[in-house]
């Protein structure tokens, strides 16, 4: 098994910060509140696959670098963590980069402020042209 870490702008999502991005998100509130969204996000309880096929409103969010193993090479991999939280704080967290591109659409649309009122979005599986499986989210309730 390889230590070599992929820098994140492979993954096309470095866009957001002028360096290499280590987390961001829409937390609002003071230090305290932003705190504890963040321990929240980091202790997400809710897997990406509980989540296939669900509804999910959205009125926070953070994306955050994780090294992860690949699957299909034993390799490990630098890659984006995307935690998604609801209205009442329930968490969903995903190592997907069809997830974090969802999110970074939100993020070019909105900015870096809460979504009040919620977005809500499916999460959607999709199969890639090499096979390989990834989460979507698919925008509801428009």
């Amino acid at each position: 098994m390889s230590s070599e870490v992929t820098e994140p702008v492979a993954n096309g999502l470095a866009i957001w910060d002028g360096n290499q991005p280590r987390t961001l998100n829409n937390f609002d509130g003071d230090e305290r509140q932003k705190f504890a969204l963040q321990m929240l996000c980091l202790a997400a309880s809710t897997a990406g696959d509980d989540a296939l096929g669900r509804e999910i409103a959205v009125k926070y969010w953070m994306v955050h670098e994780v090294d992860f193993e690949n699957e299909e090479t034993g390799e490990i991999v630098r890659t984006f963590r995307t935690v998604l939280v609801t209205p009442a704080n329930e968490t969903f967290s995903f190592v997907s980069q069809g997830v974090a591109k969802g999110i970074q659409q939100v993020h070019a649309t909105f900015g870096t402020k809460p979504l009040d009122p919620a977005l809500k979005f499916k999460v959607v599986q999709k199969t890639t042209s090499k096979k390989r499986r990834v989460y979507v989210l698919v925008p509801t309730g428009f």
